[in-house]
């Protein structure tokens, strides 16, 4: 009983932590072309978009220069929701099927609505799981094991 309290106690400093982690999420998209080397004609054309977590939107879009933002959203819990980003089934699938690294955050789709939600969600802990609810649709949410909080945090 008293290991129970003691790793719930961690647990809700762990989420607490994890409030505290203020940035922004966003998403911008880039235009690209792959050319042969020999004759430099154009083999595929498409758009990729990213999303990630920064501290400073600004700089982030400097860097990517030539990626255009098209939204961002000031959060807390900033690694937490980047997490629960990169494993939603459909951008997970679109990694599997490009052959990407695990933390590459680039996919093939537009991926505005998976982004926004896990952007603007709240995020609840209860007993057992940590809760993403939309704010509107109180039945739409998404959970993982608490544990979550340890592999994020890096704990």
């Amino acid at each position: 009983m008293r290991n129970n309290l003691i790793e719930t106690d961690f647990l809700n400093q762990v989420f607490y932590k994890s409030k505290k982690q203020k940035g922004y999420i966003y998403l911008c998209m880039v235009d690209y072309e792959i050319r042969t080397k020999t004759t430099g004609e154009i083999i595929e054309k498409g758009t990729q978009y990213k999303y990630g977590k920064t501290r400073d939107i600004k700089k982030r879009m400097a860097y990517y220069g030539g990626y255009k933002l098209i939204e961002c959203w000031e959060v807390n819990h900033l690694s937490l929701r980047e997490e629960f980003i990169r494993k939603h089934p459909y951008i997970a699938q679109d990694r599997r099927e490009q052959l990407k690294d695990e933390r590459d955050e680039h996919v093939h789709f537009n991926c505005y609505d998976i982004v926004k939600y896990y952007a603007t969600a709240d995020v609840k802990m209860d007993k057992d799981n940590v809760w993403f609810c939309d704010s509107k649709n109180k039945e739409q949410c998404d959970g993982s094991s608490k544990n979550i909080l340890y592999r994020i945090l890096h704990l």
